[in-house]
């Protein structure tokens, strides 16, 4: 759902710097869309390394 809500701002974003020219809140809300987009990936790879790291600590012992 989040990719979706951030595709949806990119696309509005997108269009309106087309129509309406640069204005950097639209870039920044197209930044914001394109967080959203990547953002469930990146938390997952996040937190799938800390988990990794507590693993092998208690491996260790």
């Amino acid at each position: 759902m989040v990719k979706v809500i951030g595709l949806f701002v990119m696309f509005i974003s997108f269009y309106g710097l087309q129509n309406g020219g640069f204005d950097l809140g639209l870039a920044q809300a197209f930044l914001v869309g394109l967080f959203m987009f990547f953002s469930e990936a990146l938390f997952a790879h996040f937190f799938f390394v800390q988990r990794e790291k507590v693993r092998a600590k208690y491996r260790r012992r």
